[in-house]
């Protein structure tokens, strides 16, 4: 059997396991997706069995070619080994070849001209004040919120009412689903009464396991603005793509609009990811680093 008939078992048994709890895939699928795209390029046809050290190797030097950075390599080799270790408690490969491919060490700072990854920064408070003229009331929002609660976007696009428990002076949210659920690890956002101000204007009016951040509405807020500057004979614009619209957002989605947002303020594009690090100096200049590690 050929490393690419492999994959694609690897790829079914991915595909029911790599799932959150509504059924949606995991970012670990699109690891996974970049992490076999070299390896089926360059060995898809080579019997299974046969793959080594040295094609693993090969694979990597592929990758460094693509200009990846240090670190991603390593954690896309890391994925190729465990489709292989997979393969291998599944009977499907002799013990060996994964035996083999665990003998290649990763990638080690300093020890190869290969790029590495910038250090993520907090965003400078003027470049977040900028993109808020060119960002929706529900975006601004996120970006407040993150701001006052260390949380990560995909833990507050999924915020809902019914999630969150107002019955203290600070609130706690338990997100339906984070980055280390799998793990069976929980986790609560703490609330104070800054993120309660920006969650209160959300939760009125609204079902209370309805999501908060409703693109549908940022939509309808910017149609409402611009019908008041059209002229009474304009024809309408008709849609140029068939884009389905979700009822809540995604981080690519919350990304994508702050990116747009930056290019449109002419400062340098950040991205949600750095808002964290925002929350957590500020609190561990205010409060110390044992109530910053609580908070995240």
């Amino acid at each position: 059997i050929t490393t690419v008939e492999r994959m694609a078992m690897f790829w079914r048994h991915m595909e029911s396991v790599y799932r959150k709890p509504d059924g949606t895939p995991t970012t670990t699928q699109d690891k996974f997706r970049m992490a076999l795209k070299p390896l089926k390029a360059l060995y898809g046809s080579m019997p299974a069995s046969e793959f080594g050290p040295l094609q693993l190797k090969a694979v990597r030097q592929e990758m460094m070619s693509w200009g990846w950075s240090r670190m991603t390599i390593n954690g896309m080799i890391g994925a190729i080994r465990l489709m292989f270790r997979w393969a291998v408690a599944e009977g499907l490969i002799p013990v060996e070849v994964h035996t083999a491919l665990a003998t290649v060490d990763g990638l080690r700072k300093g020890r190869t001209e290969i790029l590495e990854r910038e250090p993520v920064h907090p965003v400078p408070e003027a470049h977040v004040s900028a993109v808020k003229p060119y960002v929706s009331r529900q975006v601004w929002a996120l970006i407040q919120l993150q701001l006052h609660t260390a949380a990560r976007p995909g833990e507050l696009i999924i915020l809902r009412a019914i999630d969150i428990d107002t019955s203290g002076n600070v609130w706690t949210y338990t997100p339906a689903d984070h980055k280390t659920a799998h793990h069976g690890h929980g986790r609560t956002i703490y609330i104070g009464p800054r993120g309660q101000e920006i969650v209160r204007e959300f939760m009125s009016g609204r079902p209370v396991d309805a999501y908060l951040f409703n693109p549908k509405e940022a939509i309808a807020e910017r149609h409402a603005r611009a019908g008041m500057h059209r002229r009474p004979n304009q024809k309408p614009n008709p849609r140029r793509t068939e884009r389905t619209v979700r009822s809540r957002y995604d981080v690519g989605g919350y990304r994508r609009a702050i990116e747009r947002a930056c290019l449109k303020a002419g400062v340098p594009v950040w991205t949600p990811h750095q808002l964290r690090h925002n929350a957590a100096t500020f609190i561990r200049r205010e409060y110390g680093l044992e109530a910053a590690q609580i908070m995240l």
